[in-house]
């Protein structure tokens, strides 16, 4: 019986990877990428605070792959690293450049994750 269960929960799983075309995937990361992008610009052209993009970006990435724990860290990191830039503790340049950071770590974590969960 367990191996039954097992061998039917492994075709599923592979079913569902299957189903799951790697357009989809491309999609989604294009529209994440194109949507950051026009957030930052209009940050960097006064029209947003640092923290209004942050969250803006959050909260479509949240939109388009659910809640991550990895990324919700980068993205409270974030949130922090433009708080004191704000407050005049750091620079924006060093805050963009340590978000970068963040932000790269957290999206091979991800990759590394779903490759390994289907």
């Amino acid at each position: 019986m367990r191996i039954t269960y097992a061998v039917t929960l492994a075709a599923i799983s592979l079913a569902a990877c299957a189903n799951n075309p790697a357009s989809t995937t491309t999609g989604r990361a294009d529209g994440w990428t194109a949507h950051r992008a026009e957030v930052v610009q209009a940050r960097d052209q006064g029209e947003l605070t640092p923290l209004q993009a942050e969250d803006r970006i959050a909260m479509k990435y949240r939109e388009l792959y659910g809640r991550d724990p990895s990324m919700e860290g980068a993205f409270a990191y974030s949130k922090e690293l433009y708080v004191q830039s704000q407050a005049g503790n750091i620079p924006m340049d060093e805050a963009d450049a340590l978000k970068r950071g963040s932000t790269r770590f957290s999206h091979v974590v991800r990759r590394v994750w779903n490759s390994m969960t289907g």
